[in-house]
């Protein structure tokens, strides 16, 4: 099975690994044990990767349950997931779905080999019942350094963010990105996004100069937040630029500001969200 995986270090403790579909992953190593946030979309062997970055014993946590985040799971003993992500588990795991996203995403991250991937370039789906309740405020103490566990629902019921404290870096995955995903069936409202935005911010208020995401390898600074929340109140108040789209479900989505061909604002603002028009208001 092809490698597809590289990696970037960001400080003496915290790796960034790329995947196949340029989603990223999160090694963190500690004195005496190693943290790896997400697994990816399951092509390619991630532990034999991980193994040449590491021998620390090693545990495994995901920000949310989405295909391209969980799916290499299957290859570790057991993992830590909210269990408000659980069905995300079952919902996407699908041989069709798992291999329509790589193929999709085939020519964006420059992958142009995973048009032709079949089932057989995957791991084996994620298994459920490895899965442990990662709860809101789990804490991993590796040694030297810490990694924090907040929740912050929107994209996904369960999602998290990973706050790395000695190192001054937070992890906010696809929970608050350059363009968060708000589109889906199951995300909550703008209104109710906003109240957790807003939680999370006073929650971590001082305690980190950088943010880190989930895929593009983008790093924000504490800006992320208020333009995020901006977005909201235009959504709410109908002011945004409503830029017609189709999200992954293939379903019509509008997007708040106009986008450039990689997926950064126009306008230069960092942040922006792709949302239904069903699911502004609680």
């Amino acid at each position: 099975m092809k490698s597809y995986f590289k990696s970037k270090k960001l400080s003496d403790s915290l790796t960034r690994i790329y995947g196949a579909t340029g989603e990223c992953m999160y090694l963190v190593t500690g004195k005496e044990r190693a943290l790896l946030v997400d697994t990816g979309t399951g092509i390619g062997d991630l532990k034999a990767y991980v193994e040449t970055l590491t021998d620390k014993p090693l545990t495994v946590a995901m920000t949310h349950g989405h295909v391209d985040h969980v799916q290499g799971a299957s290859q570790f003993e057991e993992y830590y997931l909210n269990q408000k992500d659980r069905f995300l588990l079952s919902r996407d795991s699908s041989s069709a779905l798992r291999v329509g996203y790589a193929r999709f995403m085939a020519i964006p991250a420059r992958n142009p080999e995973l048009e032709k991937i079949n089932i057989d370039g995957f791991q084996p789906k994620a298994d459920p019942e490895k899965g442990i309740d990662l709860k809101d405020g789990t804490v991993f103490a590796l040694g030297d350094i810490t990694a924090e566990f907040h929740a912050l629902p929107g994209h996904t019921p369960g999602s998290m963010t990973v706050l790395f404290p000695e190192d001054r870096i937070l992890l906010t995955g696809d929970a608050c990105c350059g363009v968060t995903l708000l589109s889906f069936m199951y995300c909550t409202s703008i209104e109710e996004y906003r109240e957790a935005l807003l939680a999370l911010k006073a929650k971590l208020e001082g305690r980190y100069d950088r943010i880190v995401v989930s895929h593009g390898g983008h790093e924000f600074t504490n800006e992320l937040f208020d333009s995020v929340i901006e977005c909201c109140d235009e959504i709410s108040a109908r002011t945004d630029e409503k830029i017609p789209m189709t999200d992954l479900d293939g379903r019509p989505s509008l997007c708040a500001h106009a986008m450039d061909f990689i997926h950064g604002r126009k306008d230069g603002k960092p942040g922006n969200i792709v949302y239904s028009e069903k699911n502004i208001y609680r």
